[in-house]
């Protein structure tokens, strides 16, 4: 059974309204896997996998209301948590293509 997210391990407050960033995206990715409890080094996302869930996100965000984006990740994320790395890539690329066709009525 997965761990429970625990909002205390993420205790520095994040950027809020007009500030900068507080962390980076590798500081912000690793803080995450941290309060998650996913410290496992197995779980890494490379350059091409966020690519991809950035583009994913993207499509979602403009073929939909923008707030589609989170839960688009979010059951994504949830649907390909057991393939392999070049197998997400593949299948986050094809949910791409067709999340984009299907906002443009193609």
């Amino acid at each position: 059974m997965a761990e429970r997210y625990d909002a205390e391990r993420m205790d520095e407050s994040p950027a809020t309204g007009d500030q900068a960033a507080s962390f980076s995206l590798d500081e912000w990715i690793e803080r995450l896997r941290t309060a998650l409890g996913s410290a496992d080094p197995g779980i890494e996302l490379g350059p091409e996998e966020r690519e991809a869930i950035l583009e994913l996100t993207r499509v979602a965000a403009h073929a939909s209301q923008r707030v589609a984006a989170p839960f688009t990740a979010f059951l994504v994320g949830a649907a390909l948590d057991d393939l392999a790395e070049p197998a997400r890539i593949e299948r986050l690329r094809a949910l791409t293509s067709m999340l984009s066709r299907a906002g443009t009525g193609e």
